[in-house]
């Protein structure tokens, strides 16, 4: 149940490969591929793999993709590293003070950012990843709290309070907004006031006795946009009184340019609509969103996914379910322009009015052939006999160009 609670943060290295690799083929990864602009200049696209985890499901594509592993390898080189012998190192909190709020965690590199003497730098993190996440400090308060935590030894080196929110299911995103070599963190919640996007820019402060000065950062917003009828929770018949379905923000090179933007499914509150919008990233607080559309099918959307088609054009997929019947419809929008290149495609038709059951999981973008354009995974959650065997979540496969089927592939 996910809900506010006392949660435990694991950190954990596994020599296994991430499941999608283990029925999938090799993803083709066109995110990494140059891009040559109208003015003859090469354009190394946007893929957040400057930071080991920047975001909810690790890159813009969902699909989880990571290197391949050696004992001789580690973060920043070629290969991960490979451990034999898997180990818990810590574990965030043994107390019912507070609990993670966020349904992921981010992992960055902040050591660019980092003040500190010159004879403490061992004592304060070198070498270190740092893990990136929300929790709630005091079990009767409101108030959420976005930490960045130090991977090595469980210390929180930053801090900030975020006020009275209506719980930050949100997985924090790490990416250079401003291209000055240092991060910032992208946060997107929902308050009383609305949907709002939080740009956080850390500077970290280390004593020479490897003290972390984790309080007073709050002049660090960077930029706060609100959008008042929005909201990224939405009720589910299906939750237990005070659960939300919550999306995922994603992080993505919409323009094909070498600069990412923010991408947001909510629901508005007044027309009850899906709602996907971008939002443009720099050093500036955006006056509007770079696009916005309504979904004419469906109570829910799932987190939105980015897919690149060619050299010249990229798409949003997302899919929206009915929580009354549990139908279902994939959508993929124009990237660049907001404009829907599919309207409404019925994904399935079920008899499920439990729907969503706890999230709407997002496509993921895989190879499946031998062609250059990626596929794209749907995943249906209907399971409207509940515990029979007769049915279960199904996984579809489509392709991009055209949305037609590939294969469908029904879970018992």
């Amino acid at each position: 149940m996910i809900g506010r609670r006392t949660c435990y943060i694991f950190i954990l290295v596994s020599i296994t490969s991430l499941l999608l690799q283990s029925w999938l083929p090799l993803v083709t990864e066109l995110s990494a591929e140059t891009k040559t602009d109208s003015s003859a200049k090469n354009v190394i696209i946007w893929d957040g793999g400057e930071q080991p985890w920047a975001q909810f499901g690790h890159n813009p594509t969902r699909n989880s993709s990571t290197p391949a592993h050696s004992i001789n390898g580690g973060y920043g080189l070629a290969n991960l590293g490979t451990i034999t012998e898997p180990s818990i190192n810590w574990k965030g909190s043994a107390d019912d003070s507070y609990g993670v709020q966020s349904l992921g965690t981010a992992i960055g590199n902040f050591s660019g950012q980092i003040s500190t003497t010159s004879i403490s730098e061992e004592r304060c993190g070198l070498g270190n990843l740092f893990a990136v996440y929300t929790i709630e400090r005091n079990s009767g308060s409101s108030n959420d709290w976005l930490v960045i935590v130090e991977g090595g030894l469980n210390r929180e080196a930053w801090r900030v309070d975020l006020g009275e929110t209506s719980d930050v299911k949100s997985t924090p995103a790490i990416v250079d907004v401003d291209n000055d070599g240092t991060f910032e963190i992208v946060l997107a919640y929902d308050t009383s006031a609305g949907l709002t996007v939080d740009v956080w820019s850390p500077q970290l402060s280390c004593s020479e006795a490897g003290t972390w000065n984790a309080d007073q950062h709050s002049n660090e917003l960077l930029w706060s946009y609100t959008e008042p009828n929005l909201n990224l929770g939405i009720a589910a018949d299906s939750f237990n009184a005070g659960h939300l379905a919550s999306t995922q923000a994603l992080i993505a090179d919409l323009q094909l340019d070498g600069n990412p933007e923010l991408v947001l499914s909510t629901v508005d509150e007044i027309s009850d609509q899906p709602t996907i919008f971008a939002l443009p990233l720099s050093n500036i607080l955006p006056s509007q969103p770079l696009w916005q559309i309504q979904l004419d099918y469906g109570t829910h959307p799932s987190d939105p996914t980015w897919a690149q088609i060619d050299e010249d054009n990229s798409a949003i997929l997302v899919t929206t379910i009915d929580s009354d019947d549990g139908n279902m419809w994939a959508w993929r929008i124009d990237s660049e322009t907001g404009s829907l290149d599919w309207n409404a495609r019925s994904l399935i038709s079920e008899s499920d009015s439990g729907v969503p059951h706890i999230r709407l999981p997002g496509p993921v973008i895989a190879q499946l052939d031998d062609d250059a354009l990626p596929e794209v995974i749907f995943t249906a959650p209907g399971d409207w006999d509940e515990s029979s065997p007769v049915d279960a979540a199904s996984f579809h496969a489509w392709e991009l160009t055209d949305g037609s089927e590939i294969f469908t592939v029904d879970a018992i």
